[in-house]
């Protein structure tokens, strides 16, 4: 993956294209491509990544419809542009959905409306009748919603202070609505930049974030339960993974034939497969995105909001 298309751009709001550059963060002041790889050669990234896996599995076990999200990219990025929307406007419609254009490229707009209806049925949005005749119904994010989506914040704020502990005042200030609200924003804004359209057909970002428990069945496959916190190929049993991800074991051998197929992982015996290397990479990389997508969000709010870290 080309991390060189991020340089001299910055969002002026999600999916559209604003002047200037991305700053880059903590001790690395050269172009990103320099901030990506001082990220991932970092003594403590693997470290990272392994807290932000742990953290992630203990949101999910607390909240079953958190689960959902988590382990589905789609659904992921409806719910945080309908979070976006309520901050920034006068709240989510489907018109504003559908009219997002990073939304649109992971989802059609069936999916979108169908996304939508998922999270009324979860208890994470209530729709709201239209004030006048004709204009659309609103969504606004239930107190459910906030406060699993600001757990799960919480959980890869903490993780990602392993490599930037200047991060502290927003994870530990996100019971406070302004700090809350002023890293969402820009957790949308930053996140929704890093979601380009050269990534769609990436081998990796098309098997597995497409998917749904996609991404999550990779840190499954790399774990690294007995390597000290450092992501490694590991193996993985089909039945088990299906289990505890709550999916079908005809769901996770597609997903596995067709990584195996890009050469992301390889069978090792019969129902037993393993990361391959360059698969590791990708999960790597993946990472690394969001934990730059954290930190710049979370240096951003602490920036508007004039918040001073006492690392």
């Amino acid at each position: 993956m080309n991390t060189g298309s991020h340089r001299g751009q910055q969002s002026a709001g999600p999916g559209e294209a604003g002047p200037g550059t991305v700053d880059a963060w903590i001790d690395w002041r050269g172009g990103i491509d320099e901030v990506f790889a001082a990220l991932m050669t970092h003594p403590r990234f693997d470290e990272t990544n392994r807290a932000f896996a742990v953290g992630t599995r203990a949101v999910a076990a607390a909240d079953t419809a958190m689960d959902g999200l988590l382990k589905d990219l789609g659904r992921y990025l409806v719910a945080m542009y309908v979070l976006y929307l309520h901050l920034t406007s006068k709240g989510a419609t489907l018109p504003r959905l559908l009219n997002n254009a990073v939304v649109r490229s992971y989802l059609s707009a069936g999916r979108i409306r169908a996304v939508v209806d998922l999270l009324t049925h979860y208890g994470y949005v209530a729709k709201l009748p239209s004030e006048r005749h004709g204009d659309p119904a609103r969504y606004l994010p239930t107190d459910r919603f906030l406060k699993s989506w600001r757990a799960h914040i919480h959980s890869v704020l903490e993780a990602v202070s392993i490599v930037a502990p200047d991060v502290a005042p927003i994870r530990d200030g996100l019971d406070d609505l302004p700090v809350f609200s002023a890293f969402c924003r820009h957790h949308t804004e930053t996140g929704f930049m890093e979601l380009r359209d050269e990534l769609q057909e990436v081998a990796f970002v098309r098997i597995f974030l497409h998917r749904h428990a996609g991404w999550r069945l990779l840190w499954e496959l790399a774990d690294g339960e007995d390597s000290g916190g450092a992501l490694s190929p590991g193996q993985v049993s089909i039945n088990g993974t299906a289990q505890r991800l709550g999916v079908s074991r005809t769901h996770v051998r597609r997903l596995l034939n067709e990584g195996a197929r890009a050469g992301l992982i390889r069978y090792e015996g019969p129902g037993t497969v393993a990361l391959e290397e360059a698969g590791l990479v990708s999960v790597r990389f993946f990472y690394a995105t969001q934990c730059f997508v954290f930190v710049v969000a979370a240096q951003k709010a602490m920036a508007e909001l004039s918040l001073r870290s006492g690392i």
